[in-house]
């Protein structure tokens, strides 16, 4: 679990989700991937991310460079939306033991923000780590101005 102390919210990632990431990591020689966050609930300060999306075909996948194509990620906006998931970010990796965001990174994800049509005071971006261990990913809160990076939760 990861906390904003800022925005007072909590994120969750499902168990099920974060063996999904790990399959991405980029290892060896691996090119960047990436994908959407999404969740299915948004009433409360902890958000639970129960559903990720992968790289379709259509994306530009570099080895220091993730593209996503427009289209195709709105298409998958729209389906997950209809089954009852909303579209809440975006992940994607880095060769890093413990990544940290590139300026295009942070520029991207407030401009996602502030372009997007969508009633939500965040949008949520992870770079997954290199290593297995899924806590020493980047993941933070973005509102169109601001990128709050996010801490790992311990839990007593």
């Amino acid at each position: 679990m990861f906390r904003s102390e800022e925005l007072d919210l909590e994120l969750s990632f499902s168990d099920n989700v974060i063996h999904e990431l790990q399959k991405y990591r980029q290892t060896g020689a691996k090119l960047e991937t990436g994908g959407m966050l999404f969740t299915s609930s948004l009433v409360s300060n902890v958000v639970d991310i129960d559903l990720i999306s992968s790289a379709s075909d259509l994306d530009v996948r570099k080895r220091f460079g993730f593209i996503p194509n427009k289209r195709t990620a709105q298409t998958m906006i729209d389906k997950n939306y209809k089954n009852g998931f909303y579209y809440i970010g975006d992940w994607h990796t880095h060769p890093e033991l413990s990544p940290s965001p590139s300026t295009q990174d942070l520029k991207t994800i407030k401009s996602l923000f502030r372009k997007s049509k969508h009633d939500l005071t965040f949008f949520v971006i992870l770079i997954l780590c290199q290593s297995n261990s899924f806590k020493n990913s980047y993941v933070a809160l973005a509102d169109g101005r601001i990128v709050h990076k996010c801490k790992v939760k311990t839990l007593l």
